[in-house]
């Protein structure tokens, strides 16, 4: 069984034409609609990498993190002509657990939202903030975090 990847790419000018994304080494790939839409299916598990190519020359390559049969994995991605980052993530795993990693949008108290998803807390939650562990007191607008 083989896991699902979609998502949004957009390029360093805000306009998606021509972009088609794969998964390096196997037959998952997919164009890229007019709005930045894509969606891979049979992606095997493992390492995923996105690679984004045109031809326009773009050809850009992003590791997106690794997937496990029955994982849905969301990412919006800027693209660029030999680079590509991933600016959000929402991994739902066959197991039912969710990891959402991307840029805090807004704090309030016992909660925060990050990538649209809205993540409760506790005073002794810990999350992994701009890369290191830190406590969900220590979450602010405009950090970079990785919830489990």
């Amino acid at each position: 069984m083989a896991g699902a990847t979609s998502g949004l790419a957009f390029t360093t000018s805000g306009v998606p034409v021509g972009l088609t994304v794969s998964v390096p080494g196997t037959s998952a790939a997919s164009s890229v609609d007019a709005t930045g839409q894509f969606t891979l299916s049979a992606v095997p598990p493992g390492a995923v990498d996105l690679k984004f190519s045109s031809a326009a020359g773009v050809n850009a390559t992003v590791a997106v993190g690794t997937v496990a049969a029955g994982d849905a994995l969301t990412v919006k991605v800027t693209v660029g002509t030999t680079t590509a980052t991933v600016d959000d993530k929402d991994q739902v795993k066959a197991s039912g657990e969710r990891e959402v990693e991307g840029v805090v949008d807004t704090v309030s108290t016992g909660s925060f939202v990050v990538a649209g998803k809205t993540v409760s807390t506790t005073a002794s939650t810990t999350y992994s903030l701009n890369g290191h562990t830190g406590l969900a007191s220590d979450v602010v607008t405009g950090a970079r975090v990785n919830v489990k």
